[in-house]
Formats: C-alpha cells, sequence, structure tokens
C-alpha cells in the first residue's frame, strides 16, 4: 500500500471511521503506547493558534484561528486512540489543521457578499478596527500578495521557519529532507527580496508616498 501523500484523501479518511489500515500506512513509522491527550493538547493549542493566525494572516482571510485549531483537535479527539500511538501525532495534528484553515478560508472567500468592499475595508484596516499609515497599507499589501503568489509548499517553509521550527522539524512534518527544506528557503530569500523592492516601488510611486524597501524591515526574509 503506498503512502498518503493528498491531504484532500486524507480529510476524506478522517471522516471515514473505517481506516485504521491506511492511517497506520501514512504514519509508517512504529506505534507507541498511548499517549494523554489533554497533555497534547495543552502542548500544542498554543503554537498551533499562532500558525493559523500568521497562515490566515498571509492570506488575508476572515477565519477564526482558535476555531481552525479546535476543529482539528477535536478531529484528533476522536481518533486519539489511533493519533495518540503514532511516532509523529505533532505532525499529524498540524497536517489536520493546515488543511482544514485551508478549507475554511475557501468557504470564507465564497461567502463574501461584496468582495469590492470586503477588499476596501481589509486593506485600509477598518475592517481589524484599526488605521494604518500609507506605508503600512502598502507594505501589508505587497506582503500578503506576495505570499499568495507563492508555490503553497513554500509558505509551509516559510511560516514555519518564522514559527521557530528547525530544518530537521520541518523536514519532518513535510516529509522533505533538512537539505531541500534548506534549499527552499534560499529560493525565497533570493526571490521575495527582488519582488518585495519591485511592488513596493509601484505602490511608492502610484500613491505617491515614501519608498519603503525590505532593508527597512531586518530579518523579514533574511
Amino acid at each position: 500500500m503506498s503512502k498518503i501523500r493528498d491531504l484532500g484523501r486524507f480529510v476524506e479518511l478522517l471522516e471515514d471511521d473505517d481506516w485504521s489500515e491506511e492511517i497506520s500506512d501514512w504514519d509508517y513509522d512504529a506505534l507507541f503506547t498511548l499517549r494523554d491527550f489533554e497533555e497534547f493538547h495543552k502542548e500544542h493549542r498554543k503554537w498551533l493558534i499562532t500558525f493559523v493566525r500568521r497562515l490566515v494572516t498571509a492570506r488575508g482571510a476572515s477565519v477564526d484561528p482558535e476555531d481552525v485549531v479546535q476543529d482539528a483537535l477535536e478531529v484528533v479527539f476522536r481518533k486519539w486512540d489511533k493519533v495518540g500511538r503514532m511516532a509523529n501525532p505533532r505532525g499529524y495534528l498540524w497536517k489536520v489543521t493546515y488543511n482544514r484553515a485551508h478549507r475554511l478560508m475557501y468557504k470564507a472567500s465564497r461567502e463574501v457578499a461584496n468582495p469590492m468592499k470586503a477588499g476596501f475595508l481589509e486593506l485600509t484596516g477598518w475592517a481589524l478596527g484599526w488605521e494604518r499609515s500609507p506605508q503600512e497599507v502598502i507594505m501589508a499589501d505587497a506582503l500578503r500578495l506576495l505570499l499568495q503568489s507563492l508555490p503553497q509548499r513554500q509558505v509551509q517553509v516559510l511560516l514555519l521557519t518564522a514559527d521557530g521550527w528547525t530544518d530537521s522539524q520541518i523536514g519532518k512534518v513535510l516529509d522533505l529532507s533538512p537539505a531541500t527544506v534548506r534549499s527552499h528557503r534560499r529560493h525565497l530569500q533570493r526571490n521575495c527580496r527582488r519582488k518585495v523592492e519591485k511592488d513596493l516601488s509601484a505602490w511608492s510611486e502610484l500613491l505617491g508616498a515614501v519608498p519603503m524597501y525590505p532593508t527597512e524591515a531586518p530579518g523579514l526574509f533574511s
């Protein structure tokens, strides 16, 4: 039986009661003694919420990170007899959470009654309850568009790196070698610098704002 790699199929398995053989194949490491779910919940809930918040912000989506994480933890709890014995339950939970977030973001994008108005509110910051300077509007919009243009795998590497994960941890969750993770990051650094500088210059000229460049935000893509 081949290993499961399609997240869409993976979610279907979560909703299927007869899945023990397939999920064992997905988690092809040895099974361990059943862990305590309450400890697992306490250990992972906070960082997952932080991760999902960064993900939905990068995508410009109107989704509650806490709802996403709660849904994912409920899925894991229903299958805890299997998941709690996995070699890498953290990776399993992360995949469920990531896929759930994307499903809700897609659903939310289709439910917007007035996309033009919603986009304007988001761009100006009114929808989030604060006023932004022209420079902040430019930077936020440019970065959001940049992240939306990147391949999904590269966004995953970028966000997990920003969340403090090591190359080995990222590789285990995404089924990549540490060297491949580093390659994704180098590719991002090289291309993001060029694209961000180009986009920010274009926005600045259009709005008559003071030019802003990535060098003014140290550590963003370094």
